[in-house]
């Protein structure tokens, strides 16, 4: 199995490249840590101005910030699309959720849709496979 460096949203990820699947396969272990708390655009800009100004304000380097705010923010990393019975990673056909997942892969942005696969948080080694 090929191993793939993939970034998001600058954090990286290795993927695995197994062409025996048909599909493209995610966790939803791994997909949890993009779930993203804010529920428009609007409120993630408001936190992006506010981390902004905590920043230039501070004297310190790592200022403690207010429970409110994120560092970081996954709008748009993926956007759920559906569902489909597919072949999963055991082998077993299930109804999963589809989504398209956005990120890049040797500097050059990628979105591909992929299904989310509950078998796959057992390996505890694999974040996504990517099949044929």
């Amino acid at each position: 199995m090929k191993e793939i460096f993939v970034e998001i949203k600058g954090f990286g990820f290795l993927f695995h490249q197994d062409d025996s699947f048909a599909n493209n396969l995610i966790s939803p272990a791994f997909l949890a840590f993009f779930k993203e708390d804010y529920p428009n655009e609007d409120e993630v800009e408001a936190n992006q101005r506010a981390l902004k100004k905590i920043y230039a304000e501070s004297t310190e380097a790592f200022p403690i910030l207010p429970e409110n705010l994120k560092l970081f923010s996954f709008v748009g990393v993926y956007q759920q699309l559906g569902s489909k019975v597919i072949r999963c990673s055991d082998n077993q056909f299930r109804k999963c959720k589809s989504i398209r997942l956005n990120y890049k892969l040797e500097g050059n942005s990628q979105s591909k849709i992929f299904y989310v696969d509950s078998s796959l948080w057992r390996t505890k080694k694999v974040n996504a496979l990517l099949g044929k």
